[in-house]
């Protein structure tokens, strides 16, 4: 049956609206980089990228959608590459702190982006940067041990063979250490003698510059480890 010249034009003009159509609607939208797009191996690039990113990314909305803290980790051999690709990769990339010790950066960006910096060859991970709070906790009298309870056979026979921690320093990552707690602030209680036990001090968190106890947990935890029980008479010292 040979149709009308008429009818043809008309059927292959619709040919092509249809296949128009559709290609404009399977493109992704406008610096949206869909997980599924970037790499034919989708497990490995979802191994890059920190499983709570994956899930936002999956959800396809968040509070920070468009403003997401992320910590990128580059290979130790490719760092200042990897630095270069992703500033030159979006505008809407700011980076927020290059880190000292460890091959990452802290970065604002959207989340869309997060599968395009984690399918650079640099890059060894993208994770999400976790905000930390520290929740005030007051200790209650029924928390406070017991002079019997204070008492351990175990360190007690450690210290029987000289094993107290003499020589030894070491590093409490926590909520800071109140250096003028009598246990704390020096290492025979005798004020006229310059013996800090506290010989070192950092704060991690970037809007404090001061490593001051406002918690409490720290200096709890400290005095677990090396109080001198200077503030009971002896009776709460710590293991070293």
């Amino acid at each position: 049956m040979k149709l009308p010249k008429k009818t043809m034009a008309l059927l292959i003009i619709l040919t092509f609206t249809i296949t128009l159509y559709a290609s404009f609607t399977t493109l992704p939208s406008q610096n949206v980089y869909p997980i599924n797009s970037i790499n034919k191996n989708r497990a490995d690039l979802n191994s890059k990228i920190d499983p709570y990113l994956v899930s936002m990314i999956k959800n396809g909305a968040s509070p920070n959608y468009y403003s997401t803290n992320m910590i990128i980790m580059f290979k130790e051999t490719s760092f200042n590459s990897g630095i270069r690709e992703l500033n030159s990769m979006s505008s809407d990339i700011v980076v927020m702190k290059v880190y000292d010790y460890i091959p990452a950066v802290a970065i604002k960006s959207p989340l869309s982006i997060a599968p395009k910096i984690a399918s650079l060859p640099e890059v060894s991970k993208v994770w999400y940067d976790y905000p930390i709070y520290l929740e005030p906790k007051s200790v209650k009298q029924s928390d406070v041990i017991s002079k019997e309870a204070a008492s351990d056979p175990i360190i007690e026979d450690l210290w029987n063979r000289t094993l107290n921690g003499s020589g030894i320093i070491i590093a409490l990552l926590d909520s800071g250490i109140d250096t003028g707690h009598p246990d704390l602030d020096d290492l025979d209680d005798n004020s006229s003698t310059f013996d800090p036990k506290v010989l070192a001090s950092v704060s991690m968190v970037e809007y404090d510059p001061f490593p001051f106890d406002f918690n409490g947990h720290g200096t709890y935890v400290a005095g677990i480890i090396a109080g001198t029980g200077n503030a009971s008479g002896g009776v709460y010292m710590g293991i070293a």
